[in-house]
């Protein structure tokens, strides 16, 4: 199957995942894997008041799961902040360094542990991204499957991050179900059979 068939089915399976992850008040990071590579799409917000800026800097859209690490977004560094006192797991694999193949959006992510969002973030302004990770899979990213969940902040300060690795949420499923006429669509107008 040609690459940019490819591009257009993960790029279409993570907008079927973006719409049904957006939880109000939080940020949610789906990692799911399509075939041979991995998708990540996260949309939300975030209430960065009950949290302390620790760092500027730049990053760009990575794994690397032992080191509780998933950036996600731009391929390019890109001007963030880093936000430290979460609370959470303290990893999600294995310490596997994979920078994702391509991204657009947000600049969002867990890093050791930490919150990472673009330079400049308004608290409570909607954030949204995806990631393609090609030619690898979970196993191979070090990425063990499972909801991994970071919170800070109490009453009107809390919010969280969560991590959704190989868990796709319900309502997707059903919006799962298009993905084989998306294809079926794309070779019918390319003429082949």
């Amino acid at each position: 199957m040609p690459k940019k068939i490819i591009t257009f089915i993960l790029f279409f399976v993570s907008g079927v995942l973006t719409t049904g992850s957006m939880v109000c008040g939080a940020f949610v990071l789906n990692v799911t894997q399509v075939g041979g590579s991995i998708v990540s799409t996260g949309s939300g917000t975030l209430n960065t008041t009950a949290l302390t800026l620790a760092a500027t800097g730049s990053d760009s859209a990575r794994a690397m799961p032992g080191d509780d690490t998933l950036v996600a977004g731009p391929t390019l560094e890109t001007p963030a902040q880093r936000y430290v006192f979460l609370s959470g797991p303290a990893s999600f694999g294995a310490s596997t360094y994979y920078p994702a193949t391509s991204g657009s959006g947000d600049l969002v992510g867990i890093v050791t542990g930490n919150l990472e969002v673009p330079s400049g973030y308004i608290s409570g302004s909607s954030l949204s991204n995806s990631d393609m990770y090609f030619d690898v899979t979970l196993a191979g990213l070090g990425a063990t499957p499972g909801t991994y969940v970071y919170t800070w902040g109490s009453g009107r300060t809390a919010d969280s991050f969560t991590i959704n690795i190989g868990v796709v949420p319900e309502p997707v499923s059903l919006a799962m179900l298009g993905v084989p006429a998306a294809i079926a669509l794309l070779r019918r107008r390319r003429g082949v059979v």
